[in-house]
Formats: C-alpha cells, structure tokens, sequence
C-alpha cells in the first residue's frame, strides 16, 4: 500500500474536530490534497512530538500526529513522554516506510524484533491498521475503530517503499500555527467529553 493512500484513507475517517497534524515535506505534500480545516502542515522539524503533546494536554479536541518511523526513531524521548503523559485524546499514526525515501536505506526501527512490544512497554495502546487496507471500506472501518479509540495510542501502517511525486506546497509556519490557535480555541469546535489536564481557559480571548 502507498503512503498516500494511507494519509488519504485515514484522514477521511477524521471528525469534523479532530486536529491532524503532519510532520514533513513528503507527508505534507500527499496529505494536502485532501485538506480539511483541522489539518495542519509542519516541515520535518524536531520537538513537534513535544508540540503536539502540549496541545493534547490542554485542549478536549482529538491530536492526530502523522510521521514517518524514522522521525519516530529519531525523536523517541519525545514519543516517551507521550506515553507517560497520559494523554487520551492523543494518537500517533506511525507510517512505517522501512526505509529514507530518499536514500532507500534502512531504518533501525526495521531491526527492532517487536516494534509492538516496544511500544506497549512505553505505555501506548498499539493498534495495527495494515490489514484494515485490504477491506472494501477501510474508511468506514477505521472511523469506528478512532469512534472509541482511546489514547495515548500509536497506530502502524506499513506502507510500501517510494514516495508520490507531487507538487511542492508553500508552507508558512507563524500563519499555520496561528490558525492553530484559533483552532484550538474556538469554543465552537468541540470534540469528545475528555476534559484536558491543563485548561487554556482565557488564553487568547482578546485576540
């Protein structure tokens, strides 16, 4: 299966509310298509897991994270402390290439015997949603499955090697995070009853 493929599927099994986020050029480019107003786009930058666990922690809206195993692997102190946050409005859909698309080279992830177990042990729930591709409605069958996911929660889908050429999207960081604030607060846009740790309650009325 191809990653797009993937990014398509999954993202139209999203609510209305739910926040997606995804993490780098390629990612972004194939996921932009099928652009909804709680899609958000961020180059291959580090401490977005950080960023991303910050805005679970203070908001009842759903945190979807898409990113590839290798910006996994290369970030993993921040996907422990996704773990041990707590968080169950947050979900990392792990697109495992096996491989740098650019390189075609290995990534460690692949030398791991249980990518599950590692995981688990961290303290995610681990779901596998590779063979849910092979349904004829993978987008209804998902949407149940994320209808009473519950986080923090790490979902695999392998994805076949290669990349989509597709056509470069201007990306503006400052303008994409601020209508992520909005977002966020729009006390118009609610989700699920989970009340977040931390309330962001009179942070940025005036705004």
């Amino acid at each position: 299966m191809k990653r797009y493929t993937a990014i398509r599927v999954l993202t139209k099994a999203l609510i209305e509310n739910d926040i997606a986020v995804f993490i780098g050029e390629d990612i972004c480019k194939e996921a932009y298509p099928y652009h909804r107003e709680g899609n958000f786009y961020f180059t291959d930058l580090d401490y977005l897991l950080s960023f991303c666990i910050g805005m679970a922690m203070t908001t009842d809206k759903r945190i979807f994270v898409f990113c590839e195993d290798c910006y996994f692997v290369r970030n993993l102190s921040e996907l422990m402390h996704g773990a041990v946050s707590g968080c169950k409005n947050l979900f990392f859909m792990l697109l495992n290439n096996k491989v740098y698309p650019q390189t075609n080279s290995p990534i460690i992830f692949e030398s791991i015997n249980s990518k599950h177990g590692l995981l688990y042990n961290m303290g995610f729930i681990v779901h596998d949603y590779t063979k849910h591709f092979n349904l004829s409605n993978p987008i209804k069958e998902i949407s149940l499955i994320f209808k009473n996911a519950r986080g923090p929660m790490v979902a695999i889908i392998k994805t076949d090697k290669g990349i989509k050429k597709l056509t470069n999207i201007e990306i503006d960081l400052k303008i994409n995070a601020k209508h992520l604030k909005s977002f966020i607060l729009n006390k118009k846009i609610k989700s699920n009853n989970y009340v977040p740790p931390i309330s962001l309650e009179g942070v940025g009325g005036n705004e």
